[in-house]
């Protein structure tokens, strides 16, 4: 007998699940990493164009010191990300 449509998106369904579920139950995903490295990647630049780069920054000196302060950290727990990804 042929199957009905509803079949062929069960099994769709139930291999996605399974190979979703046996992705994030490794004891290390590469995607966790990624997504975070990616994710301060992206702070950093809108941190450094909205924050670090504006007029308020450069009019104020203690501005500017705390807001590079804080790009430093950011910086730094970027590159912690890239260890963490490349030296598992």
């Amino acid at each position: 007998m042929a199957k009905k449509r509803e079949d062929y998106n069960d099994d769709y369904t139930d291999d996605y699940n399974n190979d979703y579920n046996d992705d994030y139950n490794d004891d290390y995903n590469d995607d966790y990493t990624d997504e975070a490295i990616h994710a301060a990647s992206i702070c950093i630049d809108l941190w450094e164009n909205h924050v670090v780069g504006t007029r308020c920054a450069a009019e104020f000196e203690d501005v500017k010191t705390a807001a590079e302060k804080a790009t430093e950290a950011m910086a730094a727990l970027y590159q912690l990300l890239g260890c963490k990804m490349f030296n598992k």
